[in-house]
């Protein structure tokens, strides 16, 4: 195993401002009927919708319709982990438990979220690791100013208190759910596996792990494992991804990784490998995966 390729989940469990108060509103507002008012605002649009947010954060989500209703069926936020305030110090949290507050919602949702007015919005999804509720206006059926609050701590204390998101429809790579594998190669005849989970109707990577096999071993157990790193990563609505966090990487290992995903495979290169093989030179590597 590589030194320090044993890894774990950033820092200790998110904690989230104001979770109470969102639970108690969807527990008391399902009572509530809609009012005319509500009815009249028209709905977002269906399908995916793409964010940006508060130094470069990034949300995304999948809005589809039972009938006449809107339901949320997939949802992923990056959400800081750690200082500096950059995108490299955020991971990205990926679920399809997830509930739509607004214009036609479908049941459990509501016509908006208690103590809002009517055209508001809300998301709330469940993760492991931390539950995502975002609200905000309706601008218009293509165009949602959706908030959040930061997860608490002092390793997030540079972030603000509040993120921001402006989202709206666009298309995106359809990535299946579930466990991708495949195989590595370097030079001088490295050669390896990759195994790649995927989250949240392909919004997210959970987990990311490889192992390499020096030239000498070409069929026998792996010489070197890394991982899984299960720092969340953000797949973009083009497919594209890169690891790892700031924050989950061993000190003195400057192993990254980035790849793209199409509709069938998924292709990418490993780099600063180090010389696990006592080649000479740090090494990198291509790999090439597919939906298991």
């Amino acid at each position: 195993m590589l030194p320090g390729s044993s890894l774990v989940a950033i820092g200790s469990p998110i904690r989230s401002r104001g979770v109470h108060a969102w639970l108690l509103g969807f527990a008391l507002a399902a009572l509530l009927p809609a009012s005319a008012e509500a009815r009249s605002i028209r709905p977002p649009v269906a399908g995916n919708w793409e964010g940006k947010g508060t130094h470069g954060l990034s949300l995304s989500f999948q809005l589809g319709r039972i009938g006449s209703r809107i339901r949320l069926q997939a949802l992923a936020v990056t959400v800081p982990v750690g200082c500096p305030a950059t995108v490299r110090d955020a991971v990205a949290l990926a679920s399809t438990s997830a509930v739509y507050a607004g214009p036609r919602a479908a049941p459990p949702g509501l016509s908006h979220p208690l103590l809002s007015k009517p055209g508001t919005i809300g998301l709330s999804a469940s993760t492991p690791q931390f539950p995502v509720f975002l609200e905000g206006p309706l601008v218009s059926p293509g165009r949602m100013a959706l908030t959040m609050s930061t997860p608490s701590g002092k390793k997030v204390a540079c972030w603000p208190r509040t993120l921001r998101f402006i989202t709206q429809p666009a298309a995106r790579t359809a990535v299946a759910n579930g466990r991708w594998s495949g195989t590595l190669a370097g030079a001088n005849s490295v050669t390896g596996t990759v195994r790649l989970d995927v989250s949240g109707r392909g919004r997210a990577i959970n987990s990311f792990a490889f192992d390499v096999r020096c030239p000498d071993n070409a069929s026998g157990a792996p010489n070197y494992t890394y991982g899984p790193d299960v720092n969340g990563q953000f797949i973009a609505a083009n497919g594209t991804f890169s690891g790892p966090a700031a924050h989950s990487a061993a000190p003195g290992l400057q192993i990254s990784w980035q790849g793209r995903f199409s509709a069938n495979a998924v292709t990418g290169t490993i780099v600063s490998l180090g010389d696990p093989c006592g080649l000479g030179g740090s090494q990198s590597a291509t790999f090439t995966a597919r939906h298991a």
